[in-house]
């Protein structure tokens, strides 16, 4: 901020690789979205890329680790 305060905004991080040696990467911030929202909204972007990348989603990747999250 302009008074030298830092802002903390907790967000979740989408990355994919769309050719070798390139990154690419979304922010979803929880304060826009809410917790769930954006985690949610996180998930469905990832599956989207998989899909541009390999024609299909990786099920076995993302519903595990998904399933872990909402049962914390």
């Amino acid at each position: 901020t302009e008074d030298g305060e830092r802002k903390v905004t907790k967000f979740y991080v989408v990355t994919w690789n769309p050719e070798p040696g390139r990154v690419e990467r979304i922010f979803v911030p929880v304060d826009k979205y809410g917790e769930k929202a954006a985690l949610l909204k996180a998930c469905r972007i990832r599956r989207e890329k998989e899909k541009e990348m390999y024609g299909s989603v990786v099920k076995p990747n993302w519903l595990a680790s998904f399933s872990k999250l909402v049962t914390l």
